[in-house]
């Protein structure tokens, strides 16, 4: 079957496991609680976010997102990740197996991965977050503490961009769909995170340093509601290409 014919029909796919009955049209919401995102093919789709100074964080960091997660990714797929030299991420959250892991590169030395104690729940939204303070990794599902484990030293850094939903330089990129991108540079509590899942930020909190709530609905660029010029683009740049995330409508995840 031709390339373009396969990623048709995993998209075709993916749209009628995330409306289930509600619709199998993106262009039709199925409630008044729906909610723009991007929908991912598994296949070589990602969002690209250019390095910044306010992206390389050396002691501190906490990402989250709500994602909607199918299964069956082949590897270990990207969901937000700041990368690095030889593809290894600088910090970032990945799925592995229907698993989480949570990593960070520590200056000097490798990088440190907590994988979650449970598979994350199937055709539906997960509210998902990585927290490391210098002392500790944690991995939170659905704001309760999943996962943790110790770990200390300073966080490296790169000059490589920050991606969402996969990397062009591996070969594993992420079947589902993705909303609501944080990226803090500290360690937010439990209480932060549960209160989080419920809340937007508006984007000009302490310690935000990077938003981007995935909601244009059409378009190229993924606007970031935080300071700093660290809006992204989808696939390989301004043009569209077979590199894109496809925009969708669906219920609000915070409904489910």
């Amino acid at each position: 079957m031709p390339g373009q014919a396969v990623r048709s029909l995993l998209m075709s796919l993916l749209v009628v496991a995330l409306f289930g009955a509600c619709s199998s049209d993106p262009a039709e919401p199925p409630s008044d609680d729906a909610v723009a995102a991007l929908l991912f093919d598994g296949s070589n789709d990602y969002v690209q976010v250019a390095d910044a100074q306010a992206l390389d964080l050396t002691d501190q960091v906490t990402l989250s997102a709500w994602v909607y997660f199918p299964g069956g990714v082949a590897g270990e797929a990207g969901i937000i990740q700041k990368d690095g030299p030889g593809s290894f991420g600088r910090y970032g959250l990945w799925v592995l197996d229907d698993r989480l892991d949570f990593c960070v590169y520590i200056d000097g030395g490798s990088q440190s991965c907590l994988y979650s104690g449970k598979k994350l729940t199937l055709n539906a939204w997960s509210h998902i977050a990585g927290v490391y303070d210098g002392a500790d990794l944690r991995l939170y599902v659905n704001g309760t503490l999943d996962a943790s484990q110790a770990l200390t030293g300073g966080i490296s850094t790169s000059d490589a961009p920050l991606y969402i939903g996969g990397d062009p330089t591996e070969t594993a990129f992420l079947v589902g769909a993705i909303h609501e991108v944080q990226v803090w540079n500290t360690a937010r509590t439990p209480a932060q995170i549960a209160s989080g899942m419920h809340a937007r930020p508006t984007g000009s909190e302490a310690g935000l340093v990077g938003y981007w709530p995935l909601d244009e609905g059409s378009g190229q660029v993924v606007n970031a509601a935080t300071p700093g010029n660290l809006n992204g683009t989808l696939g390989s740049g301004a043009t569209a290409d077979a590199a894109d995330p496809a925009w969708t409508t669906a219920p609000w995840p915070h409904q489910q």
